[in-house]
């Protein structure tokens, strides 16, 4: 099932909510709705992103969550104004660099993936306030995480990461939930305190 392209027509559509049906993509020009600032499409049967994805500059809220999502770069060009983005329960098994241009980000979801590794420009996310990674692939915590000065709820639980939490833990003045269980990580760097 799928919506008709003819959408991209819809100028001054502003809220889409086809939550929990069996859409399998969405329109191609879904771009052309330059009005879009709410997107609902969680629950489907979603592989992709449109093309047009990034030509989306007034959106500041997309549920993508529990669809067949796998990532591909430059769909985050011009989401300048993106402040939740949630894509749990998806096939991501890398997110691209083009994440960083989210510099509206807020709430960002990414459980339940089967992502590996997490791109440097994740540092430049400084309004970020949640960022919920549990469920996934990922051996490593980046240190950019601390130059996401507003973090303040972190989720890491079950990944496969070993050693130690990075030295740029410290700068996250906001932090105020962390959970890192159910990995294997043997040391948290005294830089915490701070």
């Amino acid at each position: 099932i799928e919506l008709p392209e003819d959408m991209q027509f819809l100028n001054a559509l502003q809220h889409m909510d086809v939550n929990a049906n069996r859409l399998s993509a969405l329109p191609h020009g879904l771009g052309q709705c330059q009005a879009l600032a709410y997107i609902n499409a969680a629950t489907n049967v979603i592989a992709s992103l449109p093309e047009s994805f990034s030509m989306l500059k007034g959106l500041t809220y997309c549920n993508m969550e529990d669809n067949q999502i796998v990532a591909s770069p430059g769909k985050f060009n011009h989401c300048v104004n993106l402040v939740q983005l949630r894509l749990k329960k998806n096939d991501f098994r890398i997110m691209f660099p083009d994440i960083g241009f989210c510099v509206s980000l807020e709430i960002l979801d990414l459980s339940n993936n089967k992502l590996t590794s997490l791109p440097a420009e994740i540092g430049l996310l400084s309004s970020l306030v949640e960022l919920k990674l549990n469920y996934n692939e990922l051996d490593t915590i980046p240190p950019e995480f601390g130059s996401c000065k507003n973090l303040n709820h972190l989720e890491m639980r079950h990944n496969l990461i070993r050693g130690g939490v990075p030295e740029t833990f410290g700068l996250m003045s906001c932090l105020r939930h962390m959970d890192l269980s159910f990995n294997s990580i043997d040391h948290i760097p005294r830089s915490v305190v701070g």
